[in-house]
């Protein structure tokens, strides 16, 4: 492994994630600046440091806020003497924010998990075995891959036009799977069955999507065409709460949409949305 030097502006959930397991696989913090919330993890407090300066740093990462990174992006270029990388956290935003590294000499690129991280601590032990999705010229991604493979991730190269489409995945991947655990565990609060019950087949769900493909996954009564099941289960929904039933409505047209069902339920859907 490549030794690093790297320092990191903002240290929240996802920067102090990284900082940590940085720390951890042996490469060296220089310096560790705070976000707008004043916080770094304990960890990391003998390196923190106040704006203004940056210790020379083979890599330089941005752990801020995308509407942030702009004027980060601006404000610290005075700070920065010969740093080789520059990158961001974001999936999403473009490497043009950047610019004023790079106007500096600094090569740019964007370094982001394919993971949830709820707080550095535990996002740090996340890390191992997740994908990231970097995006870069040719030598900053050799740099950004191997630092990656340092920490135990999978690196996948990320065009930037392609970020969109990148970032809408992985929300689905994660809020959307837990928005309908949010809906699973309402309706199980009203059946008096604990959500626990459930637990197994969610876990089975989603492996089975991940090794014989999702739409093979799909099962129950929309992929069967059951309608008078699917109605009972809307009116069910709805009994609970009106917002409950448009949730679940939402959920029948993706799954309906998915199967290529969604002629036998669109009538359905349209009634509870009335």
């Amino acid at each position: 492994m490549h030794r690093r030097s790297i320092g990191f502006i903002g240290a929240g959930r996802a920067g102090g994630s990284i900082a940590l397991a940085s720390l951890r696989a042996g490469h060296e913090i220089t310096a560790v600046v705070a976000g707008p919330s004043g916080r770094i993890p304990e960890a990391l407090e003998a390196w923190r440091a106040g704006p203004g300066y940056l210790p020379p740093s083979d890599l330089i990462v941005l752990a801020v806020r995308d509407d942030a990174l702009s004027a980060v992006a601006e404000a610290v270029a005075p700070w920065l003497d010969g740093t080789p990388i520059v990158c961001h956290l974001s999936g999403m935003t473009d490497l043009g924010v950047l610019d004023p590294l790079t106007d500096i000499g600094c090569a740019a690129g964007s370094f982001h998990p394919i993971q949830s991280l709820p707080d550095p601590d535990t996002g740090a032990g996340l890390l191992t075995g997740s994908y990231v999705a970097i995006t870069a010229d040719d030598a900053p991604y050799g740099e950004l891959a191997d630092w990656a493979q340092s920490l135990g991730m999978h690196p996948v190269r990320l065009a930037e036009h392609n970020k969109p489409a990148h970032h809408s995945a992985a929300s689905a991947a994660s809020n959307f799977v837990v928005a309908a655990l949010a809906v699973t565990a309402e309706l199980a609060a009203g059946s008096g069955v604990p959500l626990d019950a459930y637990a197994r087949l969610t876990r089975t769900s989603v492996e089975n999507a991940y090794g014989l493909g999702p739409l093979a996954a799909l099962t129950g009564p929309v992929v069967r065409g059951d309608a008078q099941t699917v109605a009972r289960q809307l009116e069910a929904a709805a009994a609970i709460s009106s917002e409950l039933g448009a949730s679940y409505a939402a959920l029948v047209e993706a799954t309906a949409r998915a199967a290529g069902r969604w002629p036998e339920f669109g009538d359905l859907v349209a009634e509870v949305r009335s």
